[in-house]
């Protein structure tokens, strides 16, 4: 995910004049090759490439009517948060709706959620930690699924939820076409049935005695078997 920062063009070059002032605050949400030098001047072309990825699928995404954008996309979230809430396997984590009163209109797509975040209990009802969440994400069979979930994430003070997200080309080939968008759906439910397959497969590891811990077992077992 990125994000950008857009600066009139008389601002940012003096912003770039002074960058050595003015970096340590910005480099806290900005790249610092950024304020170093212009596109033509910087060495991280990946950033620049990535940039122009996205600036494509814009392009794309708003050939597409606002309210069949916002349809589909309220159609999408309805069918993920029903199969996350209908399966005791998921457990959805509530995203807190962006604040942007008084900026623009609050009615537009991108109002809508369309990132799914959730964590997964294993075969005991509990939660998967963040080991078993990795090791579940790693044996899904990534090249054989209909699209990619995300890897995990931090959520509470450990690094296990997992991410649906709907994409830009999605949002495009589903407004273009009914067939296209029954397909993202059905696809994105079938990645979840196979994490919920995963999900019941999962063990949870044996958690190792101390020492104290191991002699106290044993005392135990000695004196139940000698009554």
């Amino acid at each position: 995910f990125s994000g950008a920062l857009l600066i009139p063009a008389q601002n940012a070059a003096r912003i770039r004049e002074r960058y050595a002032r003015a970096l340590p605050p910005l480099t806290a949400t900005t790249a610092e090759d950024i304020w170093q030098a212009r596109y033509t001047e910087i060495g991280s072309w990946g950033m620049v490439l990535r940039w122009e990825a996205a600036l494509h699928e814009l392009r794309a995404l708003r050939g597409v009517a606002e309210a069949d954008i916002s349809r589909y996309m309220q159609r999408f979230a309805s069918a993920i948060q029903q199969r996350l809430h209908e399966d005791t396997r998921f457990a959805p984590v509530i995203s807190p709706s962006l604040q942007r009163l008084g900026l623009h209109d609050t009615s537009g797509w991108d109002n809508v959620q369309s990132i799914h975040t959730f964590r997964v209990r294993g075969p005991d009802e509990c939660l998967l930690d963040a080991a078993q969440i990795t090791q579940l994400y790693q044996n899904l069979p990534h090249t054989a699924l209909p699209c990619q979930l995300a890897q995990p994430v931090a959520c509470g003070h450990s690094k296990n939820a997992l991410r649906l997200c709907l994409s830009a080309p999605q949002l495009v080939a589903a407004c273009r076409s009914p067939a296209a968008a029954e397909r993202i759906i059905k696809q994105a439910l079938r990645v979840l049935d196979q994490v919920a397959a995963l999900a019941r497969q999962t063990q949870r590891a044996a958690v190792p005695l101390r020492h104290n811990e191991t002699d106290l077992h044993h005392t135990l077992h000695r004196r139940v078997a000698h009554g």
